[in-house]
């Protein structure tokens, strides 16, 4: 079984902000999923009710991780994000 790379190794190779790719990466920085991004980030908006968008990213992540009422909306998200990420 191949090694795994060290986490500090594994570099975003979709976006210019040269950094980790973690679960954080892709969800709040990778400018590869921008647009799909703002679509989700929207949805979210509309299902709490509280402004979403104006919180800082760490709260975000925390809430699209925690909330059980955005985890289809999540699930969708990442759906898209894998299927772009295929067609590179």
């Amino acid at each position: 079984q191949k090694p795994k790379q060290p986490l500090e190794e594994r570099v975003c190779v979709h976006c210019s902000l040269a950094e980790v790719e973690d679960e954080y990466h892709l969800l709040l920085r990778c400018s590869l999923y921008n647009d799909i991004r703002d679509t989700f980030f929207t949805l979210c908006n509309n299902k709490l009710n509280y402004n979403f968008m104006g919180l800082p990213e760490e709260t975000k992540f925390k809430i699209v991780m925690t909330e059980d009422n955005l985890q289809w909306l999540l699930g969708v998200f990442l759906r898209k994000c894998f299927k772009i990420r295929t067609e590179i």
